[in-house]
């Protein structure tokens, strides 16, 4: 059986595991120059309420030598759509964060597939809203905390998570010192309202169709 690994602090590892001996032979691993010693950086899961009280699971990943009795700069990252779930992976330029004392964050929020198939359905068309202020409620939740610093906080989301970052940056301004949104999906109305182009009628299933329903218009 080959076997494909990572986690938030390791680098991807190939190993082979053969039944009848037990054994597990490592093949390959994805090196890290710079002295990397996972040993020196933590990942562990926390819980934020969200505003209706579900319970929201994070990912937090931080050196293992954080200061923890003073306050200290967080990167939120959320995407919340499509029934994906972020998993654990590896990134080496996270390191480079890490490394200055930046504690990174993954907020699972709803529209993602991390709970079972009601998480998805509670974050999409007309629940949409819950994506955002379930990201807004984590925020809070983070800068609440003593290891926290409450004016550095960034928040960072690509594509659909691009469009979740302008949301929250309208929703909530004044607690976030700084954005990524990649290639950012902010305007799905004028999107959905245009048939002819390629995506759009797949995408009615995640935003609702304007076309025909003016409440998703609305919306």
């Amino acid at each position: 059986v080959r076997i494909n690994y990572t986690s938030w602090v390791t680098p991807t590892r190939i190993f082979d595991y053969f039944p009848e001996q037990e054994s597990l032979i490592l093949r390959r691993e994805t090196p890290v120059l710079g002295g990397f010693d996972s040993e020196d950086y933590l990942a562990y899961r926390m819980w934020a309420p969200a505003r209706d009280g579900k319970m929201i699971p994070l990912s937090v990943v931080h050196r293992a030598d954080l200061d923890k009795s003073r306050e200290n700069p967080v990167l939120q990252y959320g995407y919340g759509s499509y029934e994906v779930s972020v998993d654990p992976y590896f990134s080496i330029p996270r390191l480079s964060l890490l490394d200055r004392g930046v504690i990174f964050v993954v907020a699972h929020i709803r529209g993602g597939g991390e709970l079972g198939r009601a998480w998805y359905e509670n974050g999409k068309k007309n629940t949409k809203t819950n994506t955002f202020t379930d990201f807004v409620a984590v925020t809070r939740h983070l800068a609440a905390r003593p290891d926290v610093d409450a004016r550095r906080i960034a928040l960072m989301g690509g594509s659909a998570g691009g469009l979740l970052a302008g949301a929250v940056l309208n929703l909530a301004p004044e607690l976030y010192c700084g954005a990524v949104a990649a290639v950012p999906f902010v305007d799905p109305l004028t999107s959905m309202l245009m048939p002819e182009l390629p995506l759009t009628a797949l995408e009615w299933e995640e935003w609702g169709n304007p076309v025909e329903s003016a409440e998703v218009y609305e919306y």
